[in-house]
């Protein structure tokens, strides 16, 4: 049966916007702002959400699925997919499944692995409102990454008796935003479609599911970096074992501050055996803590030729951390006493994904760009979350004031053109740039985007633009990216691996009003004027003009 776990979820840390109201603020809050204005880290690997659920015994109620899991809003997100599964290979009453039994029946006859034998990967299916993706773990560079299958095999007169696997799957953020239909955030489903069901009712699962922010958003973004195991068949090992990785795979460690690396610890001592399960790593914060409550589980039916507690049950315990490490110990919950078969942690490195972003209201979307290469102006910092205002300014408020590549005059007219300096630093690339000409909150009108991959170099390139005489003549915005690939940032939103993103607010005004000459009107003593006053868009209201809406 499907058991859910209690949702975990970390806060995000509270750090003022850009438009923030501080006479209402509490003075306790107030003082504690100003002594300590904001204790986020810049670009550092985030847990925005995370649940569990487990699944026990044979048929298709052994199989877990999550039925609604809501993936926040957030920059740069990874949701993280953890499956693993626990399979008795002998459990038929009567089975010979001891040491002597080399060829007869009982060994494997009522054994299903989750996969066909020989196969490395498992699908997960992922539905949201947005629609279906299907996505596997990677395995030998397809899909490409490096996420491949953990697995451990019991062996009893040289057959399986008893295995313990793990698949790691993940999707990344403009997967996500396909899967919510745009939205900043909302609910998926998640369903293991092409796993066989166990056969067994002494048979586990556990199905995890994690949605990070800041994480680097390439094919290594993600990867499997460690996998500290221990399996003694017949004589046990002591139940309080310890798993140590005492190196990460080459290239694959955590070597930044605001990476992070989580570890899920895997047991097969469970309930009612065994609470099971591990201590808590120093320097880590516990993610998910699961339990399965199993008294069917056995491999073998010659005790005590074999001393090994029996699998009953199953126990896992995910634990993550941020910053540079070189290796970890995880150590079992479970008593001394007792003789433990088979565990293993496989570690995951998330690396930060050291990005800037947008700051314009949201609904203009929120690209971000992986540091490297080109960039707009002197200066650029990673941000450590979206940023969106009702100023642009969010970006130029939070770390160093980098939006300085841009010089917009202080108004743009109605039909007029201009040449607009862009400052360009570091590397030659590509600029794309946006004007909301007509208000409607998104960049995607006929004529919005004033440049399109325009190839630029280091120093001030003028970009060239005329202001539409049909621009609604308020406040708008203006979005301005670069890149060091042609084409990969010239839509106004997405994930870019080089380069740097600047908003800017835009005041756009009418045409300047012509003087009319003066004229004498000679001795004219009377007269009389007939008519109305008109209606000017001068931005000045005249006597019958409507009042002017403004957009902050």
């Amino acid at each position: 049966m499907n058991i859910p776990r209690q949702l975990f979820t970390r806060k995000p840390v509270f750090c003022p916007p850009a438009v923030f109201r501080w006479d209402r603020l509490p003075v306790g809050w107030l003082v504690i702002l100003l002594l300590f204005p904001c204790f986020a880290h810049a670009a550092q690997v985030n847990l925005l959400n995370t649940t569990s659920i487990t699944a026990t015994g044979s048929g298709a109620t052994g199989t877990p699925s999550i039925s609604s899991f809501t993936i926040p809003a957030g920059k740069n997100r990874t949701l993280f997919i953890f499956a693993a599964f626990e399979r008795d290979h002998c459990d038929q009453p009567g089975d010979i499944c001891g040491p002597t039994n080399t060829t007869g029946a009982g060994l494997g006859d009522n054994y299903a692995g989750p996969i066909a034998t020989g196969g490395s990967q498992i699908t997960a299916r992922v539905t949201g409102s947005g629609g279906t993706i299907d996505r596997k773990n990677a395995s030998g560079g397809a899909p490409v990454g490096d996420l491949p299958l953990g697995g451990l095999y019991a062996q009893i007169g040289g057959m399986t008796a008893y295995s313990l696997e793990s698949y790691p799957v993940t999707l990344k953020e403009t997967e996500l935003e396909t899967l919510l239909g745009g939205a900043a955030s909302g609910a998926v489903s998640i369903t293991l479609p092409d796993v066989f069901a166990p056969k067994n009712t002494g048979d586990d699962a556990i199905l995890m599911a994690f949605v990070f922010s800041n994480t680097d958003q390439t094919a290594s973004g993600v990867v499997r970096s460690a996998i500290p195991y221990r399996i003694v068949a017949g004589a046990g090992m002591a139940g309080d074992y310890t798993l140590t990785a005492s190196s990460f795979d080459a290239g694959q460690a955590p070597n930044d501050a605001n990476d992070g690396l989580l570890v899920v610890g895997l047991s097969s001592l469970g309930l009612p055996d065994s609470y099971g399960g591990f201590q808590t790593m120093s320097g880590y914060s516990v993610l998910q803590s699961v339990l399965t409550n199993n008294a069917a589980g056995r491999y073998d039916n010659e005790e005590p030729t074999w001393v090994t507690t029996e699998p009953d049950g199953f126990s896992a315990s995910a634990q993550f951390r941020n910053g540079i490490a070189s290796t970890f110990s995880m150590t079992s919950a479970g008593a001394a006493s007792l003789k433990m078969l088979a565990a293993m942690a496989p570690a995951f490195t998330l690396s930060s994904d050291n990005a800037d972003t947008s700051d314009a209201p949201a609904s203009y979307g929120s690209p971000t760009h992986a540091i490297s290469g080109i960039r707009l102006g002197a200066s650029v910092d990673a941000d450590a979350d979206i940023l969106a205002s009702y100023t642009a300014t969010g970006d130029d408020t939070s770390g160093s004031d980098d939006e300085d590549g841009v010089t917009l005059p202080a108004s743009l007219n109605l039909g007029q053109s201009y040449s607009i300096p862009v400052s360009i630093q570091s590397a030659a690339g590509y600029l794309n740039a946006w004007f909301d000409w007509n208000r409607d909150g998104d960049f995607l009108d006929a004529g919005e985007q004033v440049a399109t991959n325009q190839p630029v170099s280091t120093g001030t390139s003028n970009l060239s633009i005329t202001v539409p005489v049909t621009a609604e003549p308020r406040n708008t915005f203006a979005r301005f990216r670069v890149c060091s690939s042609s084409g990969a940032c010239q839509t106004p939103s997405g994930v870019a691996a080089s380069g740097e993103v600047e908003d800017y607010l835009v005041s756009i005004a009418p045409k300047p009003v012509v003087p009319i000459p003066s004229t004498t009107c000679g001795n004219l003593l009377s007269g009389e004027f007939e008519g109305t006053f008109g209606t000017l868009a001068s931005g000045i209201r005249d006597l019958q003009e409507p009042a002017m809406g403004g957009y902050i």
